[in-house]
């Protein structure tokens, strides 16, 4: 029963989100003012947030879906990560920058495995 509900509630957050991408394509199109478009663009990521939301805590751990979210909010935050190690070792002196290098560039290839894990889970969600 529990997990029927999580199901509803993650389709629920996919319909709402479908629908805001409905809107905003359609706000472009039809060259509404900026103001609307950002208004629209706004919902959009917030409805893709909580989409994010209720997959991760009501998706089954093993489905597609939840993979892809969840490698997803860590390729986000990583590459967060990344970006501030590259840029605090640009500040600091010879032997810790080096260092720090070596670190990004571990944090690099993470990422590029969990992009892999990713796209494999989008293909399979897909097909």
């Amino acid at each position: 029963m529990l997990e029927r509900v999580g199901n509803n509630i993650v389709a629920s957050r996919l319909l709402v989100l479908q629908t805001k991408r409905i809107l905003l394509t359609r706000a472009r199109a039809n060259s509404t003012n900026d103001v609307d478009i950002e208004r629209y663009a706004t919902a959009v990521r917030t409805a893709h947030e909580r989409y994010n939301e209720a997959v991760l805590q009501w998706a089954s751990a093993s489905s597609d879906q939840y993979v892809l979210v969840a490698y997803t909010s860590l390729i986000a935050k990583a590459e967060l990560l990344h970006a501030k190690l590259q840029s605090a070792s640009d500040e600091m002196p010879a032997p810790d920058s080096g260092q720090l290098a070596i670190e990004a560039l571990a944090l690099e290839t993470i990422i590029g495995g969990w992009r892999a894990v990713a796209r494999r889970s989008m293909s399979a969600a897909v097909a």
